[in-house]
């Protein structure tokens, strides 16, 4: 005869217990806190089949099944309004750009893919040309208003107009075209940046004797790490919903990750295991050498900071002043700068030339930044 106490506080295990005394063929199962019907008749009828009784064990079971069913899928994406729209009306004309220009537009497939986009490579350029057309179209009208409105000859305003109706597309799909390369340098550079602490925490997640499967989950789940994490969570997702063995889920993040650094790791991680190397040597020599390289790229910014910085000050603080003071002197003894005045050369270079000079410099530190 076999009971189940399903973590009860009303006096049920003591019953039980001076029960079992009196008959040595009570068997009973005692759980530390209430898990439900389903989980109790479970474990009874489990404890039926066998002659060894291990309530913790049930416990736990019960626990990995709760965890199962209770578990967070992952995140589904749904199709946009835009993106339908896109597909319905101009994908035959991203068909023919697509075979006429192979080699631009496989650049772009595999940069969507690296910049860990959330959407088919085939929307994404139906909807990049769907915009370049729209507003081709859009420009017309807004054109010819405002031109009319600088009471421009007609001749200038249907020139303008045309300019405008040709510039326009081709802007919209220029900045639609290089965006997923902006992401993909930017995931890059955060993978790079977190690789060297992200390779330390593996090593001592490995240490302590846990599987590789189980180390990306704990990692990916603590979001430290910039895009180090979500490239993890997609090896546990690969791993928990598609069935793929862990070597299989390395390799295939290995082959879409934008950090050429960070795919040498990966497969390195999976030589690791299929030789039966000790992967713990292998991350604490990996995050030594990361550590060591983050050091030396940091050092090289920072000593290339102060050129930059003796530059700034005297191409955009020093000359400016001395712009200003000189064209100041020219205009106390009447002088002018050909058809311009004076004060009207100042004025576009306090307000106009020097404000585009100072972002120009910060593109110019965006682009020179390490990817660390």
């Amino acid at each position: 005869m076999i009971f189940v106490d399903d973590g009860s506080s009303d006096g049920t295990m003591e019953i039980l217990l001076d029960l079992r005394e009196k008959n040595p063929n009570v068997k009973i199962v005692s759980f530390s806190r209430n898990f439900g019907q389903t989980a109790a008749l479970s474990a009874g009828i489990d404890v039926s089949k066998g002659d060894i009784l291990d309530p913790h064990m049930l416990e736990r079971q019960i626990r990995e099944i709760k965890s199962v069913i209770n578990r967070k899928g992952p995140d589904t994406y749904k199709a946009s309004a835009l993106g339908y729209l896109a597909n319905m009306t101009v994908r035959k004309l991203s068909i023919y750009l697509i075979e006429k220009f192979p080699d631009m537009f496989r650049r772009l497939y595999t940069e969507i893919r690296k910049a860990n986009m959330k959407i088919l490579a085939n929307t994404y350029i139906n909807i990049i040309v769907f915009l370049s057309v729209f507003s081709g179209f859009a420009a017309i009208p807004l054109a010819i208003v405002i031109f009319t409105l600088q009471s421009l000859p007609i001749y200038l305003i249907l020139l303008y107009t045309l300019l405008s109706a040709v510039a326009v597309p081709f802007a919209s799909f220029f900045l639609g075209y290089y965006y997923p390369f902006m992401l993909s340098k930017s995931r890059r550079r955060s993978i790079n940046t977190n690789m060297p602490f992200a390779i330390d925490h593996m090593a001592s997640v490995i240490a302590s004797g846990v599987s590789p499967a189980t180390m990306f989950k704990l990692i990916s789940a603590s979001k430290e790490y910039g895009d180090i994490s979500v490239e993890f969570e997609k090896i546990t997702n690969y791993v928990d919903f598609f069935g793929y063995d862990i070597i299989t889920a390395i390799k295939a993040i290995s082959l879409n990750t934008p950090s050429s650094d960070f795919k040498e790791f990966l497969d390195g991680f999976v030589s690791t295991i299929e030789t039966g190397g000790d992967l713990k040597e292998y991350l604490s020599q990996k995050s030594a050498e990361a550590l060591l390289n983050y050091r030396l790229e940091r050092q090289k910014y920072v000593e290339s900071l102060s050129t930059y910085s003796d530059i700034y000050t005297g191409v955009l603080i020093a000359a400016p002043l001395f712009f200003v003071t000189a064209l100041s002197l020219v205009s106390v003894l009447g002088g002018s700068l050909g058809p311009y005045s004076v004060n009207s050369v100042i004025t576009f270079g306090t307000y106009v030339a020097i404000p585009i000079m100072n972002i120009l410099f910060l593109f110019f530190l965006e682009l020179n930044q390490p990817d660390i």
